[in-house]
């Protein structure tokens, strides 16, 4: 199978088709529950960043390391009120 040299990356350490698929579709799931964490949906903040911080360990392990600016802002945006 020929991929677009620009998407390599995506697929480095991958060893068959079907495994690089698997791994980037994980990763991007993740990544979109990562973004659509809300700190309405828990009781406390704590339980939200306890749940921020869970994701991002697994988002690390399937090879998409955030940025800390990029995590920072993400929590940022999503804080209301006196914080």
């Amino acid at each position: 199978m020929n991929v677009n040299e620009s998407l390599w990356f995506h697929l480095d350490g991958c060893k068959t088709p079907y495994e690089s698929l698997w791994f980037h579709i994980s990763s991007m799931q993740l990544y979109a529950k990562l973004i659509a964490l809300s700190p309405n949906d828990f009781p406390t903040l704590i339980d939200y960043l306890t749940k921020f911080k869970e994701l991002l360990t697994q988002l690390k392990g399937s090879g998409k390391k955030k940025e800390d600016k990029e995590c920072v802002y993400l929590i940022l945006s999503k804080l209301r009120g006196p914080f």
